[in-house]
């Protein structure tokens, strides 16, 4: 990753669709790469050093993805930070020699934050068959309104904070932003935030002529006419009602117009609140930017064409089996969206990454398929042959305990560790690393 230290930027204009292109080099300049996504947050950081030296001398890893998830142990209380845990980890991957890729922790929002501003969080829709206008509950992950003003405060505060600290580190050589943007439904919000935030982009896209709205829409089918942008509500469910479509999550009677505006709104809004994090990291750090796109591309409303554009690379993470997988995923499939990640790149000049490849059966309620013999380094391979040019393997350490579960958990971590006479832990390498490993010459 040296040389990524010193790739030029996008710059980000005020709109949304217009990026002044620059020349950015491809992201590793031939050099093949691996690592392993590591959460040291979980464990006590006596333990640290020893998943270190063994990330690098058994694994022989050339970075790590860590922090995406740690907003609470960076910012235990409001306005109140300590990098402590996080300043250990990146002095130690340096020393032994290891890169460091660092996500803003803007996923994940701590306990004191949803407490304070609990009207930060998305709304499910209210419809028969949706989420009945169900306020998301702290505790789980994604639950903050794209469109929230507040939220986007408290993101920029604590993104500002890493980039001040970290961006002119030399180990730190790639920068992520939050985390799979717009996963789990999270580009689905009813909030009073994405209503306003609904409202103002209206305003923007007919030039504040609510005529012009009504005659895109057709309102006057039925006597939907709106004498001002005030009385547009979102498309919630309406009399006569429909199930929901297979493409959609609720359920909504409304005019195909604006149900197709929504759409566009809901990835706009994705888009933004990603490039206001991109901007602020361009003006502090030395490292590339990306973000990790997540799976299940063709249910979102996310362009991902959008997202990248200010970025440097795109990144994606890799998982052909999930919990509830009674089969992976058919090899033509995983090959389609390889090769469309591959499409997101800002420029043809630029790679692209794996930043979570699954490496055994996991889920979040239920386990699922798991994977057989070689078949980790099947989809590995067929990552590399689709051009990615850095690849992180999902994760390096079991963990203790977890909203996201993994079936024989000693099994399915690149590094597990047992608990032997009560001593303490070992490292185990992984069966099929040599494969894996080999792969990149």
């Amino acid at each position: 990753f040296g040389s990524m230290r010193h790739c030029g930027f996008w710059l980000l204009t005020a709109s949304l669709d217009a990026h002044a292109a620059r020349p950015t080099p491809t992201v590793c300049q031939g050099r093949m790469l691996m690592g392993v996504d590591y959460y040291p947050e979980q464990w006590d950081i006596s333990e640290m050093k020893m998943d270190i030296q063994a990330i690098k001398n058994d694994l022989g890893a050339d970075f790590v993805r860590i922090g995406e998830f740690m907003w609470h142990e960076l910012e235990p209380s409001d306005g109140v930070f300590n990098f402590t845990l996080l300043d250990v980890v990146i002095d130690t991957l340096e020393e032994a020699g290891v890169e460091v890729m660092l996500g803003t922790p803007t996923a994940t929002m701590p306990a004191w934050l949803a407490k304070k501003h609990p009207e930060v969080m998305t709304q499910g829709p209210d419809s028969a068959d949706g989420l009945a206008a169900a306020a998301v509950q702290f505790g789980g992950r994604r639950q903050y309104s794209f469109n929230s003003e507040t939220y986007l405060k408290y993101a920029l505060r604590i993104v500002t904070q890493l980039a001040d600290r970290y961006g002119r580190r030399k180990a730190v050589a790639i920068w992520q932003v939050d985390n799979e943007l717009g996963h789990e439904n999270s580009d689905l919000d009813f909030s009073d935030n994405s209503l306003h935030g609904w409202r103002r982009w209206l305003k923007h896209k007919f030039g504040g002529r609510i005529e012009r709205l009504n005659e895109d829409w057709g309102t006057t089918f039925w006597s939907v006419t709106y004498n001002d942008f005030e009385e547009v509500p979102l498309p919630k469910y309406t009399m006569p009602g429909t199930p929901a479509h297979t493409n959609e999550n609720f359920r909504s009677n409304m005019s195909p117009g604006m149900l197709l505006d929504y759409r566009r709104f809901r990835k706009d809004s994705v888009t933004a609140f990603a490039n206001h994090q991109v901007d602020l990291l361009k003006n502090k750090v030395d490292g590339c930017i990306t973000t990790n796109a997540p799976g299940g591309e063709w249910s979102k409303a996310v362009d991902h064409n959008d997202v990248f554009a200010s970025m440097d690379f795109p990144a994606y993470d890799n998982y052909p089996v999930w919990g509830g997988s009674l089969a992976p995923t058919s090899p033509a499939d995983v090959a389609l969206s390889l090769d469309m990640v591959r499409g997101w790149a800002p420029n043809s000049s630029t790679g692209w990454m794996v930043a979570e490849q699954l490496i055994g059966a996991q889920g979040h309620d239920i386990i699922g398929y798991t994977p057989r013999p070689q078949q980790i380094v099947a989809w590995s391979a067929s990552t590399l042959l689709h051009g990615a040019v850095g690849l992180a393997f999902f994760f390096v350490t079991e963990r203790q305990c977890s909203d996201k579960k993994s079936s024989a958990m000693a099994s399915w971590t690149m590094l597990p560790h047992v608990v032997r006479d009560g001593s303490g832990r070992r490292p185990r390498m992984c069966s099929g690393l040599p494969e894996i490993t080999s792969l990149f010459g």
